[in-house]
């Protein structure tokens, strides 16, 4: 089995390799993405950003050190608004985004695990990155504070008076930067991902078209197996998504200078887990498809609902609660979040539940594509 296997990758290999098609999806487009990413946003706003701040939270001293701490932003001028009229004066262009602060937020940064802040702005306007950007690193460093200090609000004051005495405004700038980058390399993975589903499907495609055309009767008239035909398959798909990842990560970092503020190996690593879902799902779609018009209509109709639901293209945040609760029932989602919490400066091992979870998809994927190929009498007639 072995050797018709060795042959039968050789094979799919020149074939993938003699399509233009094949290689503008598994290299150029991802490339594309990433130049994409590049003018959807990044960097600091060329100008000032007026921002109102409702807060709930009056009274609280660790409050008031943040809200001031986010005021020293260079592009960012706040001042406070009441909660009924936030919303018509964003609306009205008055502001260019509100930030609504729950009760009880300076208790929960204490405690390390700050209370989610509402950001209220215009879909799709540059103020959502921006300043969810800043929001996102500047809470994320008051939590890792309230979490060293054990929730003691002396030592926390201590420790958030040492930060502003030693460059509190150069940090806080620094941190909206690398959540500028954080973003554009966020939005490449997730259309990333997407390029990899398409990719899988398109490739696990050639094994209906093979049967659409006939020519795996002449295969299965050698000594080749139906096992070693779609083994060869998985194989090639997989060693091509791996050289679609390198390249991608590579082109983003060294040639876009797009820093993830994730080591290659990581993100490597999880890309790759994520890999093994998109070859899964591919044979899946190829199992259950018995023509190439029905695969591109299943690829189609799971592929990019699902990917925007996920946040693949747009922040999760912006979507409605209810969508975002529905996210996580997608892998996609999964790998973002991976990316995410990475970005963070968490370790590898953080994300391990997460790559579990993935896993967990792709044996879904690869049991009822086994299913599919199982109920045939015939093995040989589904390839």
């Amino acid at each position: 089995m072995m050797r018709e296997t060795g042959w039968l990758i050789r094979k799919t290999w020149i074939s993938v390799l003699k399509k233009w098609s094949n290689l503008l999806l598994y290299f150029v487009l991802p490339v594309l993405g990433v130049a994409i990413a590049m003018l959807a946003g990044g960097g600091t706003p060329e100008a000032s950003m007026a921002v109102g701040i409702v807060n709930r939270d009056g009274g609280s001293a660790v409050t008031e050190e943040w809200i001031r701490s986010i005021g020293e932003l260079e592009w960012m001028r706040i001042r406070e608004t009441e909660a009924e009229n936030a919303a018509r004066e964003v609306s009205s262009g008055k502001l260019d985004a509100a930030i609504v602060i729950s009760e009880g937020f300076g208790e929960s940064v204490l405690a390390g695990q700050p209370k989610q802040i509402e950001l209220i702005a215009v879909q799709g306007s540059p103020a959502v990155n921006y300043v969810q950007g800043a929001l996102n690193s500047s809470v994320d460093l008051l939590a890792r504070i309230g979490q060293t200090a054990g929730g003691d609000e002396s030592a926390f004051m201590d420790g958030l008076r040492k930060i502003r005495e030693d460059g509190w405004r150069l940090s806080s700038v620094t941190l909206e930067d690398a959540s500028a980058k954080r973003a554009m390399s966020s939005r490449t993975i997730g259309f990333l991902a997407v390029m990899m589903l398409f990719a899988g499907v398109k490739l696990s495609g050639m094994m209906i078209k093979e049967r659409e055309n006939r020519t795996w009767l002449r295969l299965m008239s050698t000594p080749v197996s139906a096992c070693a035909y779609v083994l060869s398959n998985v194989v090639v798909n997989f060693a091509m998504m791996m050289a679609q990842i390198a390249v991608t990560l590579l082109l983003m970092m060294y040639v876009f200078r797009i820093d993830p503020g994730v080591p290659f190996v990581s993100l490597y690593a999880v890309l790759t887990v994520f890999a093994l879902v998109a070859v899964t799902f591919a044979l899946a779609v190829a199992a259950f498809a018995d023509s190439s018009m029905k695969a591109t209509g299943l690829q189609t109709m799971l592929i990019l609902p699902s990917s925007v639901l996920a946040g693949c293209f747009f922040p999760l945040a912006i979507m409605p609660e209810s969508l975002q609760k529905f996210a996580g029932f997608l892998p996609q989602h999964w790998l973002l979040d991976s990316v995410d919490q990475l970005q963070m400066g968490r370790g590898i091992g953080s994300v391990a539940l997460n790559l579990a979870i993935l896993l967990a998809f792709a044996a879904v994927f690869a049991m009822a594509a086994g299913y599919r190929f199982a109920r045939n009498d015939d093995t040989r007639s589904f390839v």
